[in-house]
């Protein structure tokens, strides 16, 4: 989007973009085309805007994830000492009572 010289005056176009192809559309010069100029400037600060508040978001979201993963492990390395101290051994995954003291 943007402004575009043509010869001694300046025209307001915008583009979109249909696969590979970039089209201009003619919006106009002079009052109309500032106003729309403008319209399009708050857009892509609200997408702007937008697009930070999200990314903010996932990463606190990956941080607590992080947190989350790092107190799994180490209740589970608790869980591990504790039945262990209690006289439980881990057989294919599973915990199990010692039949006899060795």
């Amino acid at each position: 989007m943007g402004w575009e010289q043509r010869g001694s005056r300046t025209y307001y176009y915008t583009k979109t973009r249909t696969g590979r192809r970039v089209r201009s559309t003619y919006v106009g010069c002079g009052e109309r085309a500032c106003q729309r100029a403008e319209e399009d400037r708050q857009r892509r600060l609200a997408r702007a805007a937008e697009r930070e508040a999200f990314n903010s978001a996932r990463d606190t979201e990956v941080m607590l994830n992080r947190e989350l993963a790092a107190t799994g492990d180490m209740l589970s390395a608790l869980t591990a000492v504790a039945l262990c101290a209690a006289g439980f051994h881990q057989h294919r995954g599973q915990w199990r009572h010692r039949r006899h003291e060795t």
